[in-house]
């Protein structure tokens, strides 16, 4: 099962269907929800569990940036807004996935 989360700022910017967790397909691996270190823009990839795809740095689609893996709850972190960039973007949990 999964967590669905909306991303929403003060500033107006907000985000649907953020997906973080694993679905019913136990072959399949993990969505996590990534922020990019230099355009700030939140996305959804997948993660094997093995130790490579775990360390390895990913490239921003947007500006080739890193992109780094929140993990754990993402709600309970602090996140920098894609559009402000400042540091009050905050994460909601909508929904849960299967």
């Amino acid at each position: 099962m999964g967590t669905i989360y909306k991303a929403s700022c003060p500033c107006g910017f907000e985000q649907f269907k953020l997906l973080q967790g694993r679905g019913l397909d136990r072959n399949a691996g993990s969505l996590e929800i990534f922020q990019c270190e230099g355009c700030h823009a939140l996305i959804n990839g997948e993660v094997d569990q093995s130790v490579d795809s775990l360390f390895e740095p990913i490239p921003c689609p947007d500006c080739k940036g890193t992109l780094h893996r929140m993990g754990g709850d993402a709600d309970q972190h602090a996140w920098y807004c894609p559009e402000c960039h400042e540091e009050t973007l905050t994460l909601t949990i909508i929904g849960l996935w299967n």
